[in-house]
């Protein structure tokens, strides 16, 4: 969509990068990331394999 936009992509430099990295990667971002994913499986095994997570 952006090339058809001709919107030129602007990338973050290295130490917004490095920063971004540093929140992803923290203990607690992992541990709220893992306990999301295993309540969308809990809900697809109580759904059916059928059902739709977003209609």
């Amino acid at each position: 969509m952006g090339a058809g936009l001709q919107v030129k992509a602007i990338f973050p430099d290295p130490e917004t990068r490095k920063k971004r990295h540093e929140e992803i990667m923290a203990p607690i971002h992992i541990e709220h990331s893992w306990n999301y994913f295993c309540r969308k499986l809990d809900w697809v095994a109580t759904k059916g394999e059928g059902s739709r997570l977003f209609s």
